[in-house]
């Protein structure tokens, strides 16, 4: 599905961010060339996601702004 939308969106994958809160979201992420970032709120369990290895782990929503704000 990930690959479908850059597709279909023309998006840069090197540009663009998966934000999820399970360890899929990290995998298909970074299967497809995405920047990731774990969220810890959410249905994911945080083991999980942080065994997925995200390339950043965020616990709220201002943090999340703030990190994306500052890697743009």
């Amino acid at each position: 599905m990930l690959r479908s939308v850059l597709a279909q969106e023309a998006l840069d994958p090197a540009s663009t961010w998966m934000i999820g809160d399970r360890a899929a979201d990290v995998t298909g992420g970074r299967a497809n060339g995405l920047r990731t970032i774990g969220v810890r709120w959410g249905y994911g369990s945080d083991d999980a996601l942080r065994d997925a290895e995200p390339g950043a782990g965020i616990g709220s929503m201002t943090e999340l702004l703030d990190h994306v704000r500052a890697h743009a």
